[in-house]
């Protein structure tokens, strides 16, 4: 859920007109200036972060209108208005839309809906069409998502069963990319250390092994006391079956690891999943 902007300047408010006889001062044109400088980067930073919380197949209709938000809501909007209507709606309000409403007032929210009495300043307005571009370029820059347009409606289409279960990908955020990748490099970097531990404990234990046959070999088992010890046997068997078991274990997990790797390596090409044209409401 979006938490309203505690202090954020974005909300309109009534201002004094001035009279017909007076001139604005430098000092109130400095004031409207940073006034609205301010409500532009609390737009944009609050922008950025609708951003990450909205699904895929929303955001990439605000990316066909070009950052548009006004274009972009009013279908968006006559859907919630029908809702408000229906006792029991085909298409619900989806609680993103609800969300923005927070930020974007009576441009999200139809009339008699919460937050639908207010609206923010141009300034506010423009820096939030700014934060949301720039999280969406920022996104592709860090190849969360492709950057062609027909390679993205493609991919959106692909199954999402990390999200849940029969989801696609178009119904997954920003925020949800980013925190799968982050899950995956850690996942990866987990299995690139067991996989060196093991091949360095396979190595080991290979080498012990070869040093207990030639050991063996050589009848250079010593006692307690430091001297060749008389029967060999024992300390032979024992020597070996200390190395070779573990060995063969670990050489198991090798072999299985190696087979893995080859299995993911050979499905890394996913089937391609039936695309959805469900993007935007008419």
């Amino acid at each position: 859920m979006i938490s309203h902007p505690r202090g954020a300047s974005g909300v309109a408010r009534p201002v004094a007109g001035p009279t017909a006889t007076a001139a604005p001062s430098p000092a109130n044109n400095d004031a409207l200036h940073a006034s609205r400088e301010a409500d532009h980067r609390y737009g944009s930073r609050d922008g950025a972060r609708a951003a990450t919380t909205l699904p895929l197949a929303a955001l990439d209709s605000l990316v066909a209108c070009h950052f548009d938000l006004v274009q972009w809501l009013g279908p968006w909007r006559r859907q919630w208005q029908r809702a408000l209507s229906q006792p029991s709606p085909a298409s619900p309000t989806p609680i993103w839309l609800a969300d923005l409403a927070q930020y974007l007032g009576g441009h999200a929210a139809p009339p008699g809906a919460v937050n639908s009495t207010f609206a923010p300043t141009p300034a506010y307005l423009t820096g939030f069409c700014a934060g949301m571009r720039n999280a969406w370029h920022d996104a592709v820059a860090a190849d969360l998502l492709p950057a062609d347009r027909d390679a993205l409606t493609w991919w959106m289409a692909q199954p999402a069963d990390w999200l849940r279960a029969g989801a696609f990908l178009a119904e997954a955020t920003i925020g949800d990319l980013s925190r799968a990748r982050r899950r995956k490099r850690r996942a990866a970097a987990t299995r690139k250390a067991a996989r060196i531990a093991l091949w360095a404990a396979t190595g080991l234990f290979l080498v012990m092994e070869i040093f207990a046959i030639v050991i063996s070999i050589q009848g250079g088992w010593v006692d307690g006391a430091g001297r060749v010890a008389a029967d060999q046997a024992p300390d032979t068997i024992f020597a070996n079956l200390a190395c070779s078991i573990p060995l063969v274990a670990l050489c198991t997990l090798v072999v299985i690891d190696l087979k893995r790797s080859r299995r993911n390596a050979a499905a890394k090409g996913a089937p391609e999943a039936p695309t959805t044209d469900a993007r935007q409401p008419e």
